[in-house]
């Protein structure tokens, strides 16, 4: 797996454990205004 990495960022492949994160981030309205 390729992992691009920066003093301020990570860049990584999709895991199964990032799913309920990202569900709970979509989930906020603040959130969804700028996507």
């Amino acid at each position: 797996m390729l992992i691009l990495r920066t003093k301020r960022l990570i860049l990584r492949q999709w895991c199964e454990s990032d799913l309920f994160p990202f569900a709970e981030f979509n989930a906020d309205p603040k959130v969804m205004e700028f996507y």
